[in-house]
């Protein structure tokens, strides 16, 4: 590492002490749960598994393929049994389409072009939450309403960030409708 002597000490320090105590402030969490009886993981991971058969149920009514997750909140599926392949711009539709967000796995990917056709979604929220979105998403199978003719609004991009970056932001696309005339307000 080359930098001025202190900048040096300095970042070797605070190197040292985030790899020996990575979770330091989680310590005390853990010794918190430790001493919780086995019914409560009993029952939350009972709640979790519910959570995850009603949300994945949803998806796979709405024409997702969904991978069962056994170790994680958040359920993978492909899009591409509903006619799209790009997780980026179906991810920023989404929202204004059913009033649902998922995120796209390709953000993971060192080379995105593998992820492309697969999103992910929470199931970490609350029963009724997941039920409304549940039946949101079955509005995706209905005829003419895909991604291929939408385009992104101008007054709705993401302000900055990379390329793609949809994480943090909601981005929007307006329905392409042949209309002439001003564009509709901006939100």
């Amino acid at each position: 590492m080359t930098a001025a002597p202190a900048l040096v000490t300095a970042v070797r320090s605070a190197k040292q002490y985030l790899t020996y105590v990575a979770s330091g402030p989680f310590q005390y969490a853990v010794a918190e749960a430790l001493s919780l009886p086995d019914s409560y993981f009993e029952e939350f991971r009972a709640d979790m598994r519910a959570k995850r058969e009603l949300l994945a149920g949803g998806l796979e009514q709405a024409g997702f393929k969904v991978f069962r997750p056994a170790g994680t909140y958040f359920i993978t599926t492909d899009i591409r049994p509903l006619g799209e392949n790009d997780g980026f711009a179906f991810c920023r539709s989404l929202p204004e389409r059913c009033g649902v967000v998922a995120i796209p796995n390709a953000v993971f990917y060192d080379h995105r072009e593998h992820g492309a056709p697969f999103v992910r979604f929470a199931f970490c929220k609350r029963t009724e939450v997941l039920a409304d979105a549940a039946a949101r998403l079955k509005s995706l199978t209905a005829p003419g309403n895909r991604t291929d003719t939408l385009i992104r609004h101008p007054c709705r991009t993401p302000p900055s960030g990379p390329p793609g970056d949809t994480l943090g932001r909601r981005a929007r696309a307006t329905r392409v409708t042949g209309r002439t005339g001003p564009a509709r307000a901006c939100r």
